[in-house]
């Protein structure tokens, strides 16, 4: 069995239209996972990092949340943007991210 030494959650939550809360996602087709698996595949750590999806983690006023274990690093108003190829590496949690330490 692989074992993995992070593993990103990225919300995939959908609320209904006029919940008080706002979804992290409006289809349940989170593109920001989508692009954190092809920026692992490409920095080639498919054998060490996993990118989950996730129900609801509670941090909705937060935008899209992103969770790296085991760390326990939490990122919030991630966009597609904000990921960046250049900073993946082994350093710590916000560059398996791609984003940085104090986002």
């Amino acid at each position: 069995m692989p074992v993995f030494k992070h593993h990103v959650f990225v919300c995939h939550n959908v609320r209904p239209e006029g919940a008080p809360r706002t979804s992290c996602t409006s289809d349940g087709k989170s593109e920001l996972h989508a692009q954190l698996q092809q920026l692992a595949k490409a920095a080639d750590l498919g054998s060490t990092v996993r990118i989950n999806k996730s129900g609801c983690l509670d941090q909705c006023e937060h935008g899209p949340t992103v969770v790296v274990y085991p760390e326990a690093v939490w990122y919030g108003n991630v966009t597609r943007r904000r990921l960046s190829t250049s900073i993946w590496s082994e350093g710590g949690p916000w560059s398996v991210c791609g984003l940085p330490m104090d986002a």
